[in-house]
């Protein structure tokens, strides 16, 4: 006997309330969030590196707390940029065929070669965004998200290690914060 929507009256008793219970106090701290870090820039911003200065010149921007990207040209024309927060990298780009997060997985053992196969086919992808996908996909464990996603970053961070000669840029830019990633080891001892 009654209609769609009708309350019978009782719409009055759960005005303002959700889901039928009366609405949560929330506090909310008084603070900002904290601000993006500053650029915090290379001295010189660029130059040139020669055989055994690129761990230095990297080590020295650890030290130094440098916040930004340091693109990164070997002499053959190959180009990385690694981001860099108070010092820590966070993410390396490359166009790089060996540098593709499914190169690294494929290098690792976390993925298959057909699985191999399929990513490479397909758009390129941060490691972090790969690597949930995998998790999604049931392909990668949950517990080995970070250990991957990790050692992705680390051997992209030592493959720069390779290049004996070339030029290096400071940019000021940052890493998406989808794909940022900080590295299972102390910075200093992936150099040494």
């Amino acid at each position: 006997g009654s209609d769609v929507g009708d309350d019978g009256g009782r719409a009055a008793e759960f005005e303002g309330s959700v889901f039928g219970a009366g609405f949560a106090r929330v506090d909310v701290a008084d603070k900002e969030p904290p601000a993006p870090l500053p650029f915090v820039a290379l001295a010189p911003a660029q130059g040139r590196f020669d055989d055994g200065e690129l761990p230095a010149l990297l080590l020295s921007a650890h030290a130094l707390k440098v916040t930004g990207a340091v693109e990164i040209v070997n002499d053959d024309g190959r180009t990385r940029t690694l981001f860099l927060e108070e010092g820590e990298p966070v993410f390396v780009e490359s166009a790089i065929a060996g540098d593709r997060a499914e190169e690294v997985l494929l290098r690792g053992g976390f993925i298959t070669a057909a699985r191999h196969a399929e990513l490479r086919a397909g758009p390129m992808m941060s490691a972090r965004r790969m690597c949930a996908r995998l998790v999604d996909d049931n392909l990668l464990k949950i517990d080995e998200l970070f250990s991957a996603v990790r050692g992705v970053l680390t051997e992209q961070v030592l493959s720069l290690f390779e290049w004996p000669t070339g030029t290096f840029t400071f940019k000021e830019a940052r890493a998406f914060a989808a794909d940022r990633v900080r590295l299972g080891h102390p910075f200093a001892a992936i150099v040494a």
